[in-house]
């Protein structure tokens, strides 16, 4: 499966309970909030919840829990046109 309208993904942030808090379109680009003033390096952490990449109807693509892996300040990732996460060094 490939992605073919990369235009109509979207992005949605989850809370630690699960909940949507954040959503908007995965292209031209989504950049993650990191900013907390009481934290350095600014990374979206374990208990900060997770984001999911949806299609336009809602179908999950792409999960990941910042358990799992931090995002960090500055840090790319791309999802793939086998719809995978990739993390750009």
């Amino acid at each position: 499966m490939t992605v073919r309208d990369r235009d109509d993904l979207r992005v949605v942030m989850l809370a630690g309970d699960g909940e949507p808090f954040r959503e908007a379109a995965l292209d031209p680009a989504f950049r993650f909030d990191t900013q907390f003033p009481d934290r350095e390096p600014q990374c979206l952490v374990a208990g900060d919840g997770s984001f999911e990449v949806r299609d336009a109807a809602g179908t999950v693509i792409v999960r990941h829990d910042f358990a799992d892996r931090e995002i960090c300040e500055h840090e790319e990732l791309e999802i793939t046109d086998g719809l995978e996460l990739e993390w750009v060094d």
